[in-house]
C-alpha cells in the first residue's frame, strides 16, 4: 500500500492564507459541530514533514476543497495549493467551493476564471448560517434542511416559485443585498436585465466593488416598489435558485 492509500478520507480541504488562519479554523469548527471532516494544515502536519509533500498527499483523498480568500489576499502557499486543486478536482470530479471571509467581496483579480463556480460569502460574520449552509451544501452536495426535496438543483436551472409579501423575510432590504453580493458577476447583471425597474448606467462605476453596486441597487430598489422588494426577491431567486433557503 502506497502513502497516498494510508491518508484518511476528509470531506474538504481548507486551502488558505496563514494571516487567515483563526478564521479558517473557527469554519472548520464549525463544519466539525455539523458532523463534517476538514483537512487543515496546522492538525494534519506533524512536526519535521515537508508542508508541500503532505499537502500534496492529502489533496487526491478528500472529497472537496475550499479555497478562502481573505483581506490580505493569497499566501505563497495557497497560490501553490491551487492549481493542484483544480487539476485535482478535474481528475476525481469534486467541488471547488471559492469563500470570501469578511471583509472581501469578490475574488483576486488573477483568479477570477474562478468566477464560473459558485462562491460562499462570509459577508460580516463567521458565524453566519446561511452562509454555513451554503458551505456544507457545496461540499456534501446535500441542502441543510432540505429532506425531501430536490437536493441537486444545477445552478443554472431556473425557478417559477415566486414569493408574496406576508412570505417575505421581515427585512427584505438586507435579505436582497446579502443575496447581490453572493451573486457572481454574470448573475448579478442577469438579475439587473430580468429586473428592468433599476438601470445599469443608474449604478456605480464597472470598476465599482459588486458590494457597493448591490447596496444602490438596493437603494434604487426600494424607491420603485417599496420595502417589499417582493419583486427584486423573486428576480434572484429566478436567477439563483440555490440561493434559496
Amino acid at each position: 500500500m502506497n502513502e497516498l492509500n494510508k491518508q484518511p478520507q476528509f470531506d474538504v480541504f481548507m486551502a488558505h492564507n496563514s494571516k487567515d488562519k483563526p478564521q479558517v479554523l473557527e469554519i472548520a469548527e464549525q463544519l466539525k459541530q455539523r458532523g463534517l471532516k476538514p483537512w487543515i494544515d496546522i492538525e494534519q502536519i506533524p512536526p519535521g514533514e515537508s508542508f508541500q509533500k503532505v499537502i500534496q498527499q492529502a489533496i487526491p483523498n478528500v472529497k472537496s476543497a475550499a479555497i478562502f480568500f481573505g483581506l490580505e489576499g493569497t499566501g505563497n502557499w495557497q497560490e501553490e495549493e491551487i492549481p493542484v486543486i483544480l487539476t485535482q478536482s478535474r481528475k476525481a470530479n469534486i467541488p471547488v467551493i471559492p469563500v470570501l471571509l469578511p471583509g472581501v467581496n469578490q475574488l483576486p483579480d488573477d483568479l477570477l476564471f474562478l468566477s464560473e463556480r459558485n462562491w460562499v460569502a462570509f459577508a460580516s460574520r463567521l458565524d453566519d448560517i446561511k452562509a454555513m449552509d451554503l458551505l456544507e451544501w457545496g461540499i456534501t452536495g446535500k441542502k441543510p434542511g432540505a429532506e425531501g426535496e430536490n437536493q441537486t438543483t444545477s445552478l443554472s436551472s431556473s425557478s417559477t416559485e415566486q414569493y408574496s409579501e406576508n412570505e417575505l423575510p421581515e427585512e427584505p432590504e438586507d435579505v436582497a443585498l446579502e443575496l447581490l453580493q453572493r451573486l457572481r458577476p454574470p448573475q448579478f447583471k442577469r438579475v439587473l436585465f430580468y429586473y428592468k425597474s433599476v438601470n445599469e448606467y443608474d449604478l456605480p462605476d464597472t470598476n465599482a466593488p459588486q458590494s457597493e453596486k448591490a447596496m444602490e441597487f438596493v437603494r434604487l430598489a426600494v424607491e420603485q416598489e417599496g420595502e417589499s422588494l417582493s419583486k427584486l426577491l423573486n428576480t434572484i431567486y429566478k436567477v439563483a435558485p440555490f440561493l434559496k433557503q
